[in-house]
């Protein structure tokens, strides 16, 4: 990873107007006056997971934690000063990842090399936010999976918001025939700091067009005085020293895993945009144990997506082997 940093002068700012505290990934703020949390019973482990949240601006997580009557609770997506947080009152942590967090002011994301991707891809259509219902965007996001490479895979769930909503923004880049062939969906953390929920891009898009997007997406931010975007998690990648016990285990499995979910290329695609890099924790409890991770990895759909593409392994290899006898 090429940049890294503390972020504990970033930290302390992101929610200066609004908390003291900033929310979990996915976990987003509204200009409502009553809080909707989403709570997941995770029926082995007896933990609740909440992967999601509507937050009024003016209300602080660190009260909305205190406010749980769970004796155990879980929340991932947790940047390092929430998990801080959240160890001093009683919860473990587990490092899951790392996320990519675009400083704006900075310009680190318009090298030279982006830039003409980007204008390649412009000749194949525009870029624009999606100003119409939630709905709708829903219904061309759904389309434009429909069309990736994962259209065939189980979908996760609770990792990310897996959809538009009211709460959430879209960014998306439209063909000259006005198909959708790429999509940002973002979240709002406070007034300063906005991340990404969803990147979309159909399978067969030409080069350029998320690099357009992105580029577009960024600028259009910036120039409503948002600072930092985050890009999102890379899960199973670590810097530093370990959290806890579990963490090397955790790593490890999941990295063997890599044939069914590309972090690798992930990693790749938000690294060159020489983001900062800091890590995102996994919180709960009054522990962290096995059967937690079982049950979050099970109730993810993360072992059914392994599942379903260990299953394709010998359809792609004999697949290789027809190819290569008609080729020779």
């Amino acid at each position: 990873m090429n940049s890294t940093m503390s972020f504990s002068g970033l930290d302390s700012g992101f929610d200066r107007d609004a908390s003291n505290v900033e929310i979990p990934q996915s976990w987003v703020r509204v200009p409502d006056s009553e809080i909707k949390i989403h709570n997941v019973v995770l029926k082995l482990s007896g933990f609740v997971w909440q992967p999601f949240a509507e937050t009024p601006f003016g209300m602080r997580f660190g009260e909305i934690v205190q406010q749980q009557p769970y004796t155990r609770l879980a929340y991932r997506g947790c940047p390092p000063q929430t998990a801080d947080y959240l160890q001093a009152h009683g919860f473990k942590r587990l490092c899951s990842g790392m996320e990519a967090v675009l400083k704006l002011a900075d310009h680190t994301w318009k090298r030279s090399s982006l830039r003409e991707l980007s204008r390649r891809g412009l000749r194949f259509g525009h870029t624009k936010e999606f100003l119409g219902t939630a709905e709708n965007a829903a219904i061309n996001t759904e389309k434009l999976f429909e069309n990736s490479r994962y259209a065939t895979r189980p979908k996760l769930q609770y990792l990310f918001r897996l959809a538009p909503d009211h709460a959430t923004r879209c960014f998306y880049f439209c063909s000259n025939s006005g198909e959708w062939l790429a999509a940002i969906t973002l979240s709002i953390k406070n007034p300063r700091f906005i991340a990404t929920e969803l990147l979309l891009r159909r399978s067969n898009a030409p080069i350029g067009v998320m690099e357009a997007l992105v580029e577009y997406t960024a600028e259009a931010l910036a120039s409503e005085g948002f600072e930092y975007w985050s890009l999102g998690e890379v899960p199973f990648y670590q810097l530093g020293q370990k959290s806890h016990w579990l963490e090397p285990l955790y790593m490890t499995v999941g990295r063997m895993m890599r044939f069914a979910y590309n972090y690798r290329g992930l990693h790749a695609f938000k690294d060159k945009y020489r983001p900062l890099w800091r890590p995102v924790y996994l919180c709960a409890k009054p522990e962290i144990n096995l059967l937690l991770l079982a049950d979050m990895t099970f109730t993810s759909g993360f072992f059914r997506l392994a599942t379903k593409v260990v299953a394709e392994i010998p359809a792609h290899i004999s697949t290789a082997i027809q190819r290569s006898f008609l080729s020779s």
